[in-house]
């Protein structure tokens, strides 16, 4: 059962209560929350503020940890349990599929006032570079001055049961009759029995990132294999850096000016019919190959498709249907 919490104040050897007022702290917490997101953990690093998801809500804080684990961060206001924790759910699913470059674009515009990004962020932060992979796993925190049995029932079924990382914390306000405020913070459950809860309850289906053999054997299954063979032998060594994701093989060019996500190839969503899925960022790829953006899309194969996501740079996708648009593709890049 939820409980409030009490404070007293020792003066003179003795106890004086103070008492709960209501400062509409629910409005200013967002505010402060992004300000210092130490109240709730040092490990973490505000990316995003009401950032927008593909369905129409915003979603009040996205964080990264110093894992590179995306932590969704939901403020109650006055929702009922079964609103405030469908809405979270509803975001963890959203963010489930988020991929590196999403994540990039989204923590960019964010410090795009601090004329920074993500990485320059990421390593002040942590004192370490941001991780080849993000967002392996998600953890989701609903934030409130108090909390009601329902809540507090769903969540724990949610996490006892079936390992899902999720929590609630309170905030509560209390005040001096000289005016002094003071904020007290508790943890429904505690962080590191959420933890337990979660590694005990983790599938080993758990999505996670690819590694080469597994997005190799993926091509074979699609028999798309030669095609991306063809791919990782002409393509890869044309860019500065690869990564794998929980879908794709990506490849990186240093860019001054924008998040360096430039190709990539999806092998699990590849077919003989089709031939092997690509997605390419035309401004990226153009100023890393020093072209025009119109010269480029010359040269990429297949029927092109917009793929860009609302409010995202342009990304545009199709396939490479044989070997042969490999290697042709690969000698214009490079005339």
């Amino acid at each position: 059962m939820p409980q409030k919490a009490r404070l007293w104040k020792i003066s003179n050897d003795k106890l004086t209560e103070l008492f709960n007022f209501d400062l509409e702290a629910e409005k200013k917490l967002e505010i402060w929350l992004e300000e210092d997101i130490s109240l709730i953990s040092k490990n973490y690093l505000v990316i995003g503020r009401q950032v927008t998801t593909d369905y129409g809500h915003a979603v009040d804080l996205l964080c990264l940890d110093e894992n590179g684990d995306v932590v969704i961060i939901e403020l109650k206001r006055a929702r009922t349990p079964r609103n405030v924790t469908a809405q979270i759910l509803d975001y963890g699913a959203w963010v489930e599929d988020l991929s590196y470059e999403r994540l990039e674009h989204i923590a960019n515009e964010y410090f795009a006032d601090k004329s920074l990004t993500l990485d320059d962020e990421f390593e002040k932060k942590f004192s370490k570079e941001l991780p080849e992979s993000l967002n392996e796993h998600h953890k989701m925190i609903i934030v409130a001055t108090e909390i009601d049995n329902s809540t507090e029932r769903i969540v724990n079924y949610l996490s006892d049961s079936f390992g899902v990382d999720i929590n609630v914390i309170t905030f509560q306000f209390f005040q001096e009759e000289e005016g002094s405020r003071f904020v007290t913070r508790v943890f429904t459950i505690e962080p590191k029995e959420v933890e337990q809860r979660v590694r005990t309850g983790r599938s080993s289906k758990s999505r996670r990132r690819l590694s080469r053999e597994e997005l190799n054997e993926m091509a074979k299954e699609n028999d798309v294999q030669e095609i991306y063979k063809e791919f990782t032998k002409n393509i890869i060594p044309l860019f500065d850096r690869t990564t794998t994701s929980k879908s794709s093989l990506t490849l990186k060019g240093s860019l001054p000016d924008s998040p360096n996500t430039i190709l990539n190839v999806f092998p699990g969503d590849s077919s003989l019919e089709s031939g092997l899925k690509y997605q390419v960022y035309p401004k990226r790829c153009a100023s890393f190959f020093s072209m025009e953006v119109d010269e480029l899309e010359e040269k990429l194969p297949g029927n092109l498709k917009d793929a860009s996501w609302e409010n995202g740079p342009p990304r545009l996708e199709s396939y490479f249907s044989k070997p042969e648009e490999v290697r042709k593709f690969e000698r214009e890049l490079l005339n």
